[in-house]
């Protein structure tokens, strides 16, 4: 009976402490997440003031790129909201941060440009800057989360620790040989494995 209620005692310690990490990473992933849907939402604000630039030169250009950001944060949002896949928002994010910087020097360039008579901006660009200014905080931001967030999972979990998104499953969280999902608990190590479905 001692050797039982040591073995229940010890997966219940397992359980809990497994637990605690998995809601502190679905945290992690839910701040990520709420970051990417702030980006594609700003995104969505600039890319409706750009309309201020109507009358200059780069107007065309500016509406194309302003289109691609959108698109990307977009997907962006999706992948943070679907999917543990870092490497993923990793590559997508480091694309939107060049094109994010891209957009910021092309907007000097058509205030420059209109500041010397070449088309003109309707109303002031206090927006634009504002909205620029907090994209790009948004996405160093998310960028600094995702890499700290793979540090410590390979650090503590080796590389191949987590789970990714599984579609039939949902949202699947997972630390070493214990994982989370929306059907339930699943402990396994290289042979054996506990699924406690809920």
């Amino acid at each position: 009976m001692t050797r039982r209620y040591q073995q229940l005692l010890t997966l219940a310690l397992f359980l809990i402490l497994g637990t605690v990490a998995s809601v502190t990473f679905a945290d992690e992933y839910q701040h990520i997440d709420n970051l990417a849907l702030r980006i594609q939402q700003q995104t969505r604000q600039l890319k409706q003031e750009s309309f201020r630039f109507r009358h200059t030169p780069q107007y065309r250009h500016l509406v194309i790129d302003l289109a691609e950001m959108e698109q990307r944060a977009r997907h962006i949002h999706d992948v943070a909201h679907h999917s543990t896949d870092l490497h993923h928002l990793e590559r997508d994010l480091s694309k939107l941060d060049s094109l994010l910087h891209h957009v910021q020097e092309l907007f000097q360039q058509i205030e420059q440009s209109a500041h010397f008579g070449h088309g003109h901006i309707h109303g002031g660009t206090h927006n634009v800057h504002r909205l620029l200014h907090s994209i790009e905080d948004s996405v160093h931001h998310i960028q600094a989360d995702v890499d700290r967030l793979s540090r410590v999972r390979h650090r503590h979990y080796g590389h191949g620790a987590y789970r990714h998104y599984n579609s039939h499953q949902g949202r699947s969280i997972g630390l070493g040989g214990f994982s989370l999902n929306r059907n339930g608990v699943v402990i396994q190590n290289g042979r054996l494995g506990f699924n406690f479905g809920f």
